[in-house]
């Protein structure tokens, strides 16, 4: 993985937006009945576990977890029921094993070792409990502008970018997890992110869009971007 520098240097330069959204998918499966224990891993500032909260989708204890202190830090401040701490996805060593009813983790897995972080997942997670991921998908044509490990990449701190199905299923220990249900839909980039990046004196709000409802609703004009696929997941834990 990244050094801690590296990890602090990215989130204070590229702040993840609170778009106040929680994807389709996720929303039918944790919405079906009561999850006493939601850990969001990798939560960036927090946007999606806030989100749940909003909607009323959380049991008594949620927690949230990222390997940033200064992502850790913007959550912390809010003012919610949100257990939130430093911790590294690969291990989360601040997690009881088998306390987690529902397992949640958004654009995380192709940024550190999968393997590993499936393992973490297994740990922390008993039988029963249900795991949402999300990750993308690149087709042999894809491209985007930024440079990693992965090559031409969507982002520049990804390790990988899965181009097939088995790439990632075959990372998944049919012994420890059975994938319920899997879907892909276009990966949209809403033009308002774009250009608020791109603006030096907005770059470090995460919360631009809560402020400012002209820019919220710009928001939802969006391109897709070609080649690229949202893919999301739902696992039971075995």
């Amino acid at each position: 993985m990244d050094t801690n520098a590296d990890v602090e240097m990215y989130a204070r330069s590229h702040p993840q937006f609170d778009d106040d959204i929680v994807p389709a998918l996720l929303e039918r499966y944790i919405s079906s009945k009561s999850f006493p224990t939601i850990l969001d891993a990798g939560c960036g500032e927090g946007s999606l576990v806030r989100a749940l909260i909003k909607r009323s989708y959380v049991g008594e204890r949620v927690l949230a977890c990222d390997a940033s202190s200064t992502r850790v830090a913007h959550l912390a401040r809010e003012r919610a029921p949100i257990h939130a701490f430093v911790d590294d996805v690969e291990e989360l060593k601040n997690v009881k094993s088998g306390s987690v009813d529902f397992f949640i983790s958004s654009q995380v897995i192709e940024h550190v070792d999968d393997v590993r972080m499936l393992n973490a997942v297994a740990r922390v997670t008993y039988p029963g409990s249900l795991i949402y991921l999300s990750t993308i998908q690149k087709r042999w044509y894809g491209w985007y502008f930024y440079r990693s490990k992965a090559g031409w990449a969507l982002d520049p701190t990804h390790l990988r970018e899965y181009r097939s199905d088995e790439e990632l299923f075959d990372r998944i220990d049919p012994k420890k997890f059975v994938v319920i249900e899997n879907q892909k839909t276009p990966l949209l980039f809403p033009i308002a992110d774009f250009i608020l990046r791109c603006m030096r004196e907005q770059n470090h709000d995460p919360f631009i869009y809560r402020r400012n409802a002209l820019l919220k609703t710009l928001r939802k004009i969006a391109f897709p971007v070609i080649g690229y696929s949202m893919w999301e997941l739902i696992l039971e834990r075995r």
